[in-house]
C-alpha cells in the first residue's frame, strides 16, 4: 500500500485500517506528496509501530520542539513532555497499546522556546486484516486559547455562584434592601418591590419602570447634585459604582442607603446598569456618634492638655495626636516608630522607662505602665518632663496585641517642684546660717557688752570716791589717779561701744545684700574682671604687685553680685600679700560642661590649715589683725555664691599662697 493510499484511507476512516502492512523502518516513508502534505499540517503528527515505537514525526513537529528525528526516534519524545505528567501520559500510553484503544490526553509539551503550552493529543490505530495494531497515528492540536477561555468561564461561573450565593445571603439578611435595572438608552428603571419601597415609590410601577428623574425625585435635596455627579462619571468611565445619599420613605422620614452597582459599557457606550441598595442608616449614625465622641474626647484631652499615645506591635505604627508630638519636637506630617519614642526620651530616663514597657507588653506580668522621663525634642533640644500611663492590650493566646495610654506634660509642675525643693535647701541654709549669725552676733556682741558692763561697775564702785577726789586741787595725786581711772574706763566703754557699732553694721550689710533680688543677664567676664582690677589699681600699685587676666569665659548671672564675689577676692588678694616679696595675682577660668569654674590665685601669705575651714563664716578672719576688717567679706562672697546656685572653695599654703576656685552656673537663676 503506497503511502498516498495509506494517508486518504486513514483520513477517511479513523478506527482503523484493514490492510496488510509491514513494519517500517526508520525514515523509510519517501513518498514526496505524503511528506508534502503531512509537513504542511499546522498541527503536530506523528507515526509509531504497533508496539509503541515513534519512527517519523512532521516538520510541524521538529519546528516546534527544536528537535532533530533523530533525538526524537523512539521514546525519545518524553524529552519534551513535563516531568511531573509524564509518568500519568506513559501510563496511558501503554494502556492503548496493550488494549489497542485509541488514545486521548491533553497534557504540556516544552517548545523550543522552553515555554510548556497544553496540547489535545489524539493517537488512532492502525490494524491489519487480523485484528493486530501495526501503526499509531497521532496528532497533537495546541489548546492554550481553549484551556485559557474553560479557565476564564469556570472562574466567571464560579464568581457568578458565589455572586448570587451572596446577594441571596444578603437579601435573606435584611443588608440589601433593594435591587434595580436601569435599561440607559430607553432610560427605564425596573426596581424590585424592596427598592420601591425605600424609594417611596409605587411598587407596581418599579416592576413596569420608571425614568431616571422619578427615581431620585425622593432623594434628600442636599445629595441630588452628589448623586448626579456620581452617576454621570460612573457612565463615563464604565465599571463599578458606589455612593451613599439620603431618600424619603412614605413615612417622610430621610434614611442613609448606599447604591452598588456596575455600568456596562458597548462600543464605549453604557447601555446597561444593574445594581442593589444598602441600607446604612444605622452605620451612619454610629459614624456621626463616633465623630462626636471622638470631638468631645478630642476638645477634652485639649481643654486639660492630655495626649494620648497607641502603639501596634505588629506593625510598628505608633500613633501621636499634635499634643504629644510637641513634648517629642516631631513635626504632624513624619510617621513615628518606637525607635522614635525611646531616641526621644533623655538618655538617663531611657533604661527605666523601656523596663516599664516591657513590663507593659509582657503577657505573664501585665504591668501598669506609670512612668514618669524627660524628652529631648526633636526640634529644638528642649527638655521637656512627661507623665505616661497606659497597659497593654492582650488576645486569647496571651499576646500583646496594643499598647495605649495618656501623657501629660508636667515640665511646668517639675519645674516648680524644683523650685521649691531650692527654695526650701535654701530656706534650710539660711537656717543654719542664722544659727551661725545668732552663735558668732552672742559671742562678739557679747564681748563688748561685758567690758561695758564691767568697767560701769567699776565707775558706779568708784562714785563716791571719785566724786570725793574732785573736790581736791588739781594738783592732788588722788584727784590725779582717779582722773586717769575714769578716763581709762570711759575709754574702754568708748571702744566697746564702737566695736559693738561696727559689728551691727556688719549684720545690717550682710542682711541687705542678702535681701536684694538677683537679674541674671550675660556677662563678658573678662571686661568685668579688669573693670574690678582697675578700680584697686592704687592699692596694687602702693603693694608692688601685679594683676594677671586670661580670657575668662562669659556667663549669664546677676552683674552686681558677680561684682562683689570678685571684689572681694582680688581687694583680700591684695590686702594679704606678703611684704617680703612682690605679689602676683591670676584669674583663669575655663567651661565643664553647664559650669563655669574661675580661679584667683595669689602669692601671698596663705592661710593655715586650721583657719582654711572657717574663714568662709561671719566674722571669722585668719592670721594675724593686721589689717582692717570685720571678718564679712568671705562670709558674703559664699552667701552670693549659693543664692546663684554656685560654690567656693580654696587651697593654700602658708608662706606660698592661695587659690580661690569660684564654680558658677553658665546660666544662673533670677531670685
Amino acid at each position: 500500500m503506497s503511502s498516498r493510499e495509506f494517508a486518504r484511507t486513514f483520513w477517511r476512516n479513523q478506527t482503523s485500517v484493514a490492510f496488510e502492512l509491514s513494519d517500517l523502518a526508520a525514515g523509510a516513508l519517501d513518498d514526496r506528496e505524503f511528506r508534502l502534505l503531512a509537513d504542511g499540517i499546522p498541527t503536530l503528527c506523528w507515526i509509531a509501530n504497533g508496539d509503541g515505537y515513534i519512527v517519523w514525526y512532521n516538520r510541524r513537529w521538529h519546528e516546534y520542539c527544536g528537535s532533530t528525528p533523530e533525538q526524537m526516534e523512539g521514546w525519545g519524545w518524553q524529552s519534551v513532555h513535563d516531568p511531573e505528567q509524564l509518568p500519568s501520559v506513559m501510563e496511558r500510553w501503554q494502556a492503548s497499546i496493550a488494549s489497542g484503544e485509541p488514545f486521548e490526553m491533553t497534557f504540556p509539551l516544552r517548545g523550543a522556546d522552553g515555554i510548556f503550552r497544553p496540547y489535545l493529543t489524539r493517537i488512532q490505530p492502525m490494524r491489519d486484516r487480523s485484528g493486530r495494531v501495526r501503526r499509531w497515528f497521532g496528532v497533537n492540536t495546541e489548546v492554550s486559547a481553549q484551556v485559557a477561555a474553560e479557565q476564564a468561564l469556570r472562574d466567571s461561573e464560579m464568581q457568578a455562584r458565589a455572586d448570587a450565593e451572596r446577594v441571596q445571603l444578603a437579601l435573606a439578611a435584611g443588608a440589601i434592601i433593594g435591587t434595580w435595572v436601569w435599561d440607559i438608552p430607553a432610560n427605564r428603571f425596573t426596581v424590585d418591590d424592596n427598592f420601591a419601597l425605600n424609594f417611596g415609590l409605587d411598587p407596581e410601577l418599579g416592576r413596569e419602570g420608571l425614568s431616571l428623574a422619578q427615581v431620585t425625585m425622593t432623594v434628600h435635596p442636599d445629595d441630588q447634585a452628589g448623586l448626579a455627579a456620581a452617576i454621570q462619571e460612573a457612565m463615563a468611565t464604565g465599571g463599578s459604582y458606589a455612593h451613599q445619599y439620603r431618600v424619603r420613605r412614605r413615612d417622610g422620614r430621610y434614611r442613609w442607603i448606599e447604591a452598588n452597582g456596575r455600568v456596562e459599557l458597548r462600543d464605549g457606550q453604557p447601555v446597561r446598569f444593574p445594581g442593589v441598595l444598602l441600607d446604612v442608616n444605622e452605620r451612619h449614625a454610629a459614624e456621626a456618634a463616633l465623630r462626636e465622641a471622638e470631638e468631645r474626647l478630642r476638645l477634652a484631652t485639649q481643654v486639660a492638655e492630655v495626649g494620648f499615645w497607641d502603639y501596634d506591635p505588629a506593625t510598628d505604627v505608633l500613633v501621636w495626636p499634635p499634643l504629644v508630638r510637641a513634648m517629642f519636637g516631631v513635626d504632624e506630617d513624619v510617621p513615628v516608630s518606637i525607635a522614635d519614642f525611646y531616641e526621644g526620651v533623655h538618655p538617663d530616663d531611657r533604661e527605666a522607662t523601656t523596663a516599664a514597657f516591657a513590663a507593659a507588653a509582657d503577657p505573664a506580668r501585665r504591668a501598669l505602665y506609670d512612668v514618669e522621663y524627660r524628652t529631648v525634642r526633636r526640634n529644638d533640644a528642649a527638655i521637656r518632663w512627661v507623665a505616661a500611663k497606659g497597659r497593654g492590650l492582650f488576645d486569647t493566646a496571651g499576646h500583646c496585641v496594643r499598647l495605649l495610654g495618656t501623657a501629660i506634660d508636667i515640665t511646668a509642675r517639675k519645674t516648680a517642684e524644683a523650685r521649691l525643693r531650692d527654695l526650701n535647701e535654701r530656706l534650710e541654709a539660711a537656717n543654719e546660717e542664722i544659727k551661725r549669725y545668732a552663735h558668732v552676733v552672742s559671742h562678739d556682741l557679747r564681748a563688748p557688752l561685758v567690758n561695758i558692763m564691767g568697767f560701769a561697775q567699776e565707775l558706779q564702785s568708784q562714785r563716791d570716791e571719785m566724786f570725793e577726789a574732785g573736790r581736791l586741787p588739781d594738783t592732788d595725786p588722788l584727784r590725779q589717779q582717779a582722773e586717769r581711772d575714769f578716763d581709762e574706763a570711759l575709754s574702754f566703754i568708748r571702744a566697746a561701744t564702737q566695736k559693738m557699732d561696727g559689728l551691727i553694721s556688719a549684720i545690717l550689710k550682710v542682711s541687705r545684700h542678702g535681701q536684694q533680688p538677683l537679674h541674671p543677664e550675660p556677662l563678658d567676664m573678662e571686661a568685668l574682671v579688669r573693670k574690678l582690677a582697675d578700680a584697686i589699681r592704687h592699692q596694687t600699685e602702693t603693694a608692688g604687685a601685679v594683676i594677671a587676666i586670661e580670657r575668662l569665659p562669659r556667663v549669664v548671672a546677676d552683674p552686681l553680685a558677680v561684682g562683689q564675689i570678685f571684689g572681694n577676692l582680688l581687694d583680700n588678694a591684695v590686702k594679704y600679700l606678703d611684704p617680703d616679696r612682690p605679689g602676683r595675682i591670676g584669674i583663669t577660668g575655663e567651661e565643664r560642661g553647664r559650669e563655669v569654674v574661675f580661679h584667683v590665685a595669689d602669692n601671698g601669705r596663705g592661710i593655715g590649715a586650721d583657719d582654711q575651714a572657717r574663714v568662709f563664716e561671719l566674722f571669722q578672719r585668719a592670721g594675724p589683725r593686721d589689717q582692717p576688717g570685720e571678718g564679712i567679706g568671705l562670709a558674703h562672697v559664699k552667701s552670693l555664691l549659693g543664692r546663684m546656685q554656685g560654690s567656693i572653695s580654696l587651697t593654700s599654703e602658708p608662706g606660698v599662697g592661695t587659690t580661690f576656685t569660684v564654680t558658677l552656673p553658665r546660666f544662673s537663676p533670677a531670685s
